[in-house]
């Protein structure tokens, strides 16, 4: 189970002048201890040309958020800043 301060949350999402999203979940998510992050591919499609990829960023079995793009790694940047939002519901 994940569990996190709100200040620890609300200095992630801060950071975003400086870190992209996945640096601030990632550093974030370390604060727990040895976590294992899985940015999974949930779909791709369009042609060659216009591809349009889903992530989604999980630790364990549960999933933090999903996040859409022109590049994987868009979708991943997406995805991280998705996880962050929720977890600063939590």
């Amino acid at each position: 189970m994940l569990s996190f301060a709100p200040q620890a949350v609300q200095r992630a999402l801060q950071d975003g002048d400086v870190k992209d999203s996945k640096t601030r979940l990632q550093e974030l998510l370390q604060r727990q201890g040895n976590v294992q992050i899985d940015y999974r591919l949930i779909e791709e499609r369009g042609p060659d040309h216009a591809k349009w990829f889903t992530m989604a960023v999980a630790v364990g079995d549960r999933e933090l958020g999903r996040g859409e793009g022109h590049s994987k790694k868009e979708a991943e940047q997406a995805a991280a800043q998705m996880a962050l939002a929720a977890l600063a519901r939590e």
